[in-house]
């Protein structure tokens, strides 16, 4: 073993690691730097009882176990940027190899779930924030599920943050959302040992932070600097991935604290209360839908004859418009934000429609909305478009129904309202049975 490369890898790096794991990995370092002393290799288990195969129906083998439709991807261990399949036998795992099995599960057309079985504490800030953002692209097309056996702490939780959901037991630990340097200094020793350290370099900083004596002010004012900074590029991970489960002032508030369990769930780093073998059985349950649950739709049945008058569409658009904000909601719409998905996409369709300039411009709107605007530049759009003078067919019937006499006649424009309605609640208690 090559020590002085892994000790480089520890020593006057920033890490997204828990504390404690910091400090063995530091202690068993040093003792393998120290001659004449002894510690066993470890020999640690495989990653994950998961019993699935890397043969595929459609090619021979994939980077990832599968079983069912359900690919498994074992985070174990202290993370490292580089080490391409380090596993967990090596009590290393690499981001790089991550990377590959993540990507590789996305593209795959026989998997519609990705779990990510994690026990780790975190390891390097290097590499990290490349594979959340991975982890956030595979959530684009499948449904990732997180089950933390038994922590997912610091990069470990940057990883899973990405996921749609996180799932913990009664003692998984989760949290440690902060950054940490450290540095050594050994000037001490050397002494002891008649060793005076002469280093010849140019350039002021070069040599900042080198472990043959203390720190000064202005070099640790600099490295807090740079912890300040990947540290804010942290809380902006978990956000992106999060939304508004876990923002990145509450993920700031919880001051680098580790949450167990319920705890974590209460603080909004996770879901729910499960364990893997459970969320197995819940992905591979034929005909189970793959959706996540219809979030929000009994308050919006609450405003429902608001929005179908302010709105004035069809029934038909009306349908059209919960099918596409509900897909949305799992995949595209998770610009729209997680926790809310489909009632912010509702809500940002409403207030499209409300807006002055789409006086006239409703089927403007719409496809606005359905384009993916923002209000504020739909708002731009519509003042630019031009009115549609004749009324739509939708007015001409209920500005009919207002002027004949009700018997034998069409629907009055309560009794219209009224069926439209009926027609939303239908959507909604349709789309709750499909999604939930």
């Amino acid at each position: 073993m090559n020590y002085p490369l892994i000790a480089a890898r520890l020593y006057g790096a920033p890490l997204l690691i828990h504390p404690e794991k910091a400090e063995i990995i530091a202690w068993a370092l040093r003792e393998k730097l120290t001659p004449g002393l002894e510690i066993p290799e470890p020999n640690g288990p495989e990653a994950s009882r998961f019993l699935g195969t890397r043969r595929r129906e459609t090619r021979d083998w994939s980077f990832v176990r599968a079983s069912k439709g359900v690919a498994l991807i074992p985070v174990v261990g202290s993370l490292v940027n580089r080490g391409a399949w380090l596993d967990s036998r090596s009590g290393m795992t690499s981001y790089e190899g991550l990377d590959a099995q993540f990507k590789d599960a996305a593209s795959d057309n026989e998997i519609h779930s990705i779990v990510i079985d994690i026990d780790t504490p975190g390891g390097e800030a290097g590499g990290m924030f490349k594979l959340a953002a991975t982890v956030r692209e595979a959530a684009r097309s499948k449904r990732v599920i997180a089950v933390v056996d038994d922590m997912a702490a610091s990069a470990g939780y940057g990883i899973i943050s990405g996921a749609d959901e996180i799932v913990v037991s009664p003692t998984s630990v989760v949290g440690s959302i902060g950054v940490v340097r450290l540095h050594l200094d050994r000037s001490g020793e050397l002494a002891q040992k008649g060793i005076r350290p002469t280093l010849i370099y140019a350039g002021a900083h070069k040599v900042d932070g080198y472990p043959f004596g203390p720190l000064t002010a202005e070099v640790a004012a600099e490295m807090q600097q740079q912890v300040m900074t990947l540290y804010d590029r942290f809380l902006e991970t978990v956000e992106a991935g999060r939304g508004a489960r876990t923002t990145a002032q509450r993920a700031r508030e919880t001051e680098a604290r580790l949450f167990i369990g319920a705890e974590a769930v209460k603080a909004g780093l996770a879901d729910r209360i499960g364990s893997l073998d459970q969320v197995l059985s819940e992905l591979s349950t034929p005909n189970r839908p793959r959706g996540r649950t219809f979030a929000g739709a009994s308050r919006m049945s609450n405003a429902k004859d608001d929005t179908a008058q302010a709105g004035g569409f069809s029934q038909a658009e009306l349908d059209q418009a919960v099918a596409k904000a509900s897909a949305e909601s799992f995949t595209k719409g998770k610009a729209e934000g997680k926790a809310e998905g489909f009632t912010e996409a509702v809500a940002r369709l409403d207030a499209m429609l409300a807006l002055p300039e789409a006086e006239g411009r409703k089927d403007q709107a719409i496809a606005a909305f359905r384009a993916g605007l923002s209000v504020d530049a739909a708002k731009t759009m519509l003042a630019a478009s031009p009115k549609v003078v004749a009324a739509s067919g939708l007015e001409q019937r209920m500005a009919a129904a207002a002027a004949e006499p009700s018997v034998g006649g069409p629907a009055k424009p309560k009794q219209a309202a009224a069926d439209a309605s009926a027609g939303w609640s239908k959507a909604v208690a349709n789309a709750n049975k499909r999604f939930g």
